[in-house]
């Protein structure tokens, strides 16, 4: 049991609780139920639906068949996402993936996004 592993027994961890929450004046743990937002618990509905009635779902064998059925905006994000998520064998920067949401939400063209990581890249290879 986990309190025996901090060497207590199950009285000394009720009085642990109660003298903190005494000291704290509030719960010494957030309490709460994770609910999903409407997008997420659509998300789900969807999945379990699909679990139900498997037949009526395309599955792909591999990533690549998946692309040849997206419409073309879609396989030029999936693609432009996975080729600035990797610059030279590395992880992105966190400027890197700024620049990705910036390009999604229209606040900068591709042609900026390019530009500005081919700099920032220029950039971290002096900074080696």
């Amino acid at each position: 049991m986990l309190l025996s592993q901090f060497g207590l027994d199950l009285s000394t961890a009720i009085t642990l609780f109660l003298q903190q929450t005494v000291r704290e004046k509030r719960i010494p743990f957030q309490i709460g139920l994770d609910i999903p937002n409407k997008e997420t618990q659509e998300a789900l509905n969807e999945l379990e639906a699909m679990k139900k009635d498997k037949g009526h779902y395309k599955r792909y064998s591999s990533f690549e068949e998946l692309l040849e059925d997206c419409p073309s905006s879609i396989e030029e994000d999936l693609k432009f996402a996975t080729a600035i998520a990797t610059v030279d064998g590395v992880e992105a920067s966190e400027d890197a993936k700024r620049l990705f949401i910036l390009y999604k939400e229209g606040l900068l063209d591709l042609e900026t996004v390019k530009k500005a990581l081919a700099r920032k890249h220029k950039q971290d290879k002096k900074d080696v």
